[in-house]
């Protein structure tokens, strides 16, 4: 991915009429290389959606917005038809920078969006872009708020306080909550939200979880220790919302993600209610 700084875009493109190749370029200049997120946050690889924005291919909504993102690595004006090519990136913490970066995995993605002929490309593609992507104000509407960033970090921290030597702490009990309006949800980068384990939220199961890649990768490149990761299991036991807390590099980073990301559970519960829950994860490698 570009080194430049990344930022989520969705604001109207410059409203002059210039030629095809000349509004290509203003295209490329505005989104290239920054993140869209998709309404309805679609996770397949390949999605078409007709002249009034609406979807005609089979997709799949995500969890939250987090799975909905796009890097957008390339946007094409075609006869009748927008095409965006991009990747779905992973967040994984940066030391030097104390902060979470999105990193290319290899799961590229193609949005075929129809254009009306009977408007100017410049004039119908602003519309649709509002219509098939969140715009900037949603998005800032759904972002964690400057506390809950700040527990954010704050759990990242902890979970890169990895010590395979200690034993884990016991925790004094704690009254389990009545309702979920009592609990305080976790927010992950740009607004996924679930709740922590304990008070009365039982944790998901693991059902399947492999990762032979994985520890191939490992031995492949030689390397030990304990990868970190932070995670939300949705109510249907699905991983979403991946992030390295604590990277190993040497691509395994990479390839831990594709591995947790197949895994499934039976999900967490609270008054035997499936809900989403925020978990931390290690893999530990020899």
């Amino acid at each position: 991915m570009s080194n430049k700084p990344l930022r989520i875009v969705l604001a109207c493109v410059l409203f002059c009429t210039p030629a095809a190749a000349q509004y290509e370029a203003q295209l490329f200049a505005a989104f290239v290389n920054h993140l869209l997120v998709l309404r309805d946050n679609y996770t397949d690889a390949h999605l078409v959606f007709d002249t009034n924005g609406k979807l005609v291919s089979h997709a799949t909504p995500g969890f939250g917005p987090n799975e909905g993102r796009l890097y957008v690595d390339r946007m094409m004006i075609e006869p009748g038809k927008l095409t965006i090519l991009g990747n779905r990136p992973v967040d994984i913490y940066d030391e030097n920078k104390k902060a979470l970066q999105p990193v290319n995995i290899g799961r590229q993605v193609v949005v075929e969006i129809e254009l009306p002929s009977s408007e100017p490309a410049e004039r119908a593609v602003p519309k649709l872009l509002e219509v098939v992507f969140f715009k900037a104000i949603e998005l800032d509407k759904m972002k964690c708020s400057a506390d809950e960033e700040r527990r954010f970090y704050e759990g990242l921290q902890k979970s890169r306080e990895i010590n395979p030597g200690s034993a884990p702490k016991k925790k004094a009990p704690v009254p389990e909550a009545q309702s979920l309006d009592e609990l305080q949800a976790s927010c992950y980068p740009i607004g996924d939200r679930a709740y922590p384990v304990g008070k009365g939220i039982r944790p998901p199961k693991a059902i399947k979880t492999p990762n032979e890649k994985f520890y191939f990768a490992a031995r492949s490149a030689n390397k030990s220790g304990i990868l970190g990761l932070m995670m939300i299991v949705d109510a249907k036991g699905k991983p979403t919302s991946l992030i390295v807390s604590h990277p190993l590099g040497s691509g395994l980073d990479e390839e831990a993600i594709k591995a947790v990301s197949t895994w499934t559970f039976s999900p967490a519960t609270f008054q035997g209610k499936p809900v989403p829950v925020a978990v931390r994860l290690e893999m530990k490698t020899q």
